[in-house]
């Protein structure tokens, strides 16, 4: 029995932190469209407004051990979505041993080699689902 309750407990604690994880994406949405608008409106689960309460705060990211959507993906999230720290945190300044200039520059580059060498949408398509000629 306790192995199961466990697993139960479990998977009912990570679909909440999926659903608040889609729930963001709604909520924080700047679309103009009434459907858009309504869900931006909508009540979220405290979890979801503790965490947006205090990345706005303080640009921090809190995370539970083994969420599957880890700070990367919020973060890539909230910062999409236009929800940024409302305020410098000064803990950044204890952090003297990370060059973060340095860092982001080295990610710049290797975000734009990576680009460079996709393929276009268009060559995408050609190369992996084009639709068969009709005629």
């Amino acid at each position: 029995m306790a192995p199961r309750a466990e697993f139960n407990r479990l998977t009912a604690l990570e679909y909440e932190r999926i659903r608040d994880f889609l729930i963001l994406h709604y909520h924080a949405n700047q679309r103009d469209e009434p459907m858009w608008r309504h869900v931006a409106r909508m009540d979220i689960p405290e979890p979801l407004a503790y965490k947006l309460a205090h990345f706005r705060g303080h640009g921090r990211l809190a995370a539970e051990p083994l969420e599957l959507f880890q700070n990367s993906n919020w973060l890539a999230v909230m910062a999409g979505q236009d929800i940024h720290p409302e305020r410098y945190d000064p803990l950044v300044d204890l952090r003297t041993q990370v060059d973060a200039p340095a860092r982001l520059a080295s990610l710049r580059e290797v975000i734009a080699e990576v680009a460079a060498a996709m393929p276009t949408q268009r060559e995408y398509i050609d190369r992996h689902c084009r639709a068969p000629a009709i005629g």
